[in-house]
Order: C-alpha cells, then sequence, then structure tokens
C-alpha cells in the first residue's frame, strides 16, 4: 500500500488523499483513493489500474509483492513509464 502511495505521488505529483492529519489518516482507512488518471493526463489506464490496485483497501487484493507489481509494469508499453519502472526497479 505504502509504494502505491509513493507511485501515486511520483505519477501525479501530488498524494492521493489531502487535508489535516486526521482527515488523511480517516481517508487512508476508508476512503477510496482517486483514479491516477483523474489526477494526471497522460496516464496510460494499465498504469492507473496497477496503482490503484496497489492502493487497494483490502491486503488480500492487492498484489502479493513487490514482484508482481515490477511484472505488472512490465506488461505495460515501454514508452509511457520508463521513469517510474526504473525508479521502481531500484527498490528489488
Amino acid at each position: 500500500y505504502a509504494l502505491g502511495v509513493v507511485a501515486f505521488h511520483m505519477i501525479a505529483g501530488n498524494l492521493p488523499f489531502e487535508g489535516t492529519h486526521y482527515e488523511i489518516q480517516e481517508a487512508h482507512l476508508r476512503a477510496e483513493p482517486p483514479a491516477l488518471d483523474a489526477r494526471r493526463a497522460g496516464v496510460p489506464p494499465e498504469l492507473a489500474a496497477v496503482v490503484g490496485l496497489m492502493l487497494g483497501k483490502r491486503p488480500d487484493l492487492r498484489f502479493p509483492d513487490l514482484r508482481s507489481v515490477s511484472q505488472a509494469l512490465s506488461a505495460i508499453p515501454r514508452d509511457p513509464v520508463p521513469v517510474l519502472r526504473e525508479r521502481l526497479a531500484r527498490l528489488l
């Protein structure tokens, strides 16, 4: 989940939730994050879907591990996301 927040921030330029510390905590617990492609034009829908899955509220519906995230990112056409892929690959 935390990596999804970082990826969202890297791509959108802002965090998925805003407000007071309490409001942000509540949003992380209860609110659905905004769609990444709604926050930044030009984001490929496949990338928005990967980040959206990373930000899922239920842990059992998220990627099971970082390798799965890397594989999902690798399935996205290379041109739109090379910088993100390189940055996330450094975390492996």
